[in-house]
């Protein structure tokens, strides 16, 4: 397998380095160490580092157009040049004579021409890759065309030019001139880099916070703006490169949430992760509706045929899935966790609160953020193995509740046993106990005011306390 040294070195960095560095950093700050003062900056320099070795990574090589001169132009230029002259035209009078050679220069030319063409009509496909490969592409296209501009103002391949239109080989001059496509290729890739070049996305791949991100892509928006500067640029090609964003995005959020251990985090900077990553989601959203209403004003201004896909497929979005649907879980977790232990105070149901923990611990060992389709299929096998758990926890706290439910006489009593377990009434299996003796309740509920119907409905004179007080007087 052909790897690269910034491929090997960027290995090493990913997965040895910078772990290494924030374990050291999260070692310093849980011990409150105010000699690591320094460690943004180091973090921030390991970042551009680590961007430099993506970038070498990245880079999408064009190969380099050389235009070859003629071996007999070569070498009599070469001859006037130790001379101290210029060669020109009237000395290869003679050799203008010989058709042998002018075919020769002729074949030569062609084959310049096919080359440039070549060039010309060099482009890639956006729909993968990320934004770099995207960018560093249209820079390298714009080395290479200018390079081929500069050789053909090479007064070797000018004087070859020359020859052939003295020789009236017009045909081929004029091809040459007119079929390259190098001017509109240049044109084309000027109007590109007007979007393109300076595009911050390393704003993005540096990125060491969720905030940071965030800003990142506020900066990347803004300048999406430019488009209208780039009337050339295909407005469906914008749309893929908001998709390869999204690509990188999605890079970046793992590697920056893969170290941190969400699942494992206390509920205050769990909280904070998700709110922030909420705050990201929004961003991206609104600022992709500003992005579809630019498209559309782009659309009426350059009124050509183009129709853009109305949806951009956004490669974040598996994960952003996966980031609510584990805020979801965790919420609801701790509601349970907290609710148990708040119900079960006694040390009869610690079973059940150790359960509720041993569950918990199932999730703890799961790379939760791999959305990728094997996953996909651990994340839901644990989730299903998770509720098992929590159904033992369930059985034990409904097997409790129906006892106490059992025991009680009137329907106070019964009333007393469901404000304590209330807050677990959401859960199924402890709501399906409760309908169990709903009946029992509005029976007893029902005597309970029957009776006291009964007694409101009696005279005083009828009752025992008029009778007593009868015979004390």
């Amino acid at each position: 397998v052909d790897v690269s040294p910034f491929e090997i070195v960027n290995c090493y960095l990913q997965n040895s380095f910078i772990p290494l560095f924030n374990a050291y950093k999260q070692e310093g700050q849980d011990e409150g160490d105010e000699s690591k003062v320094g460690i943004p900056n180091v973090q921030r320099k390991i970042a551009d580092f680590s961007m430099a070795l993506m970038q070498c990574q990245q880079h999408v090589e064009i190969e380099e157009i050389e235009l070859p001169i003629d071996h007999e132009i070569r070498e009599a230029w070469e001859k006037a040049k130790a001379e101290g002259r210029t060669l020109t035209v009237e000395d290869m009078e003679e050799r203008m004579k010989d058709a042998t050679f002018l075919n020769q220069l002729q074949s030569g030319v062609n084959k310049w021409s096919k080359e440039i063409q070549r060039a010309a009509k060099l482009s890639r496909d956006l729909t993968t890759g990320s934004a770099m490969q995207e960018i560093n592409f249209w820079l390298g296209m714009e080395k290479v065309l200018t390079d081929v501009q500069q050789q053909l103002q090479k007064p070797e391949i000018q004087l070859t030019m020359n020859l052939l239109r003295g020789a009236r080989r017009f045909m081929a001059t004029m091809s040459f001139e007119n079929d390259t496509g190098l001017k509109p290729a240049m044109e084309k890739v000027s109007n590109y880099l007007n979007l393109l070049r300076d595009f911050p996305i390393n704003d993005l791949l540096v990125a060491t916070s969720i905030d940071q991100v965030t800003q990142a892509l506020r900066v990347i928006f803004a300048h999406m703006k430019r488009i209208k500067n780039a009337g050339q640029y295909p407005l469906i090609r914008a749309y893929n490169l908001v998709e390869a964003v999204s690509r990188d995005l999605s890079a970046q959020l793992l590697k920056i949430l893969s170290g941190q251990r969400l699942m494992q985090q206390d509920s205050e900077l769990f909280d904070q992760n998700m709110a922030a990553l909420i705050d990201l989601f929004r961003v991206w959203d609104d600022a992709v509706r500003e992005f579809k209403e630019l498209v559309r004003e782009q659309l009426k201004k350059r009124g050509n045929f183009e129709r853009p896909p109305l949806k951009i497929n956004c490669e974040h979005t598996h994960l952003q899935e996966r980031i609510v649907d584990l805020q979801k879980f965790r919420k609801q977790h701790m509601k349970l966790q907290e609710v148990i232990e708040k119900v079960l105070a006694e040390g009869k149901e610690s079973g059940a609160k150790a359960e509720v923990v041993a569950a918990y611990r199932l999730v703890e060992n799961v790379d939760v953020l791999d959305v990728s389709r094997r996953g996909q299929q651990e994340w839901e096998a644990t989730k299903k193995r998770y509720d098992e758990r929590i159904d033992h926890a369930e059985s034990e706290i409904t097997a409790r509740l129906r006892d106490r439910l059992g025991a009680a006489k009137t329907a106070t009593e019964m009333f007393r046993v469901f404000s304590r377990f209330n807050a677990l009434f959401v859960r199924p299996r402890i709501r399906g106990a409760i309908q169990e003796y709903q009946s029992s309740l509005i029976q007893q509920v029902k005597d309970d005011v029957r009776r006291l119907q009964d007694k409101f409905k009696e005279t005083y004179e009828s009752t025992q306390a008029c009778k007593m007080t009868a015979v004390r007087d």
